[in-house]
């Protein structure tokens, strides 16, 4: 699998009580990190904690509850993720997408729009 490297993240979940909106970016190119793989730890990934994110949490029919934003996001710019020029085109994220960030637990289902 070719390694990516993505400067921009957006995210959309909702439930039938909740829903959440997460914004990342970033410029820096981010420094090497070692990474659990089959083969023990490997460099190869890339994070940086210079990363904007904007966060905004809402209650469905009641509207906006919290929202937040910081430019000291931890962000993955960099790695093997198993995107494919496929999966790019058609805006789809693998299925580790929402349950890394633990929305499925919530019962939160993802939005690609």
């Amino acid at each position: 699998m070719a390694s990516s490297s993505l400067g921009r993240w957006q995210l959309k979940a909702s439930n039938d009580r909740y829903w959440v909106k997460l914004s990342g970016k970033t410029d820096k190119k981010g420094s090497l990190v070692h990474t659990p793989t089959a083969q023990g730890l490997q460099l190869n990934c890339r994070d940086t904690t210079r990363g904007y994110l904007y966060l905004q949490l809402g209650s469905v029919g009641h509207g906006l509850i919290v929202q937040g934003e910081t430019d000291t996001a931890g962000l993955e710019v960099g790695g093997d993720w198993g995107l494919t020029e496929e999966n790019l085109s058609k805006k789809t994220v693998p299925s580790w997408g929402t349950t890394l960030l633990g929305f499925n637990s919530l019962g939160f289902q993802s939005s690609n729009s």
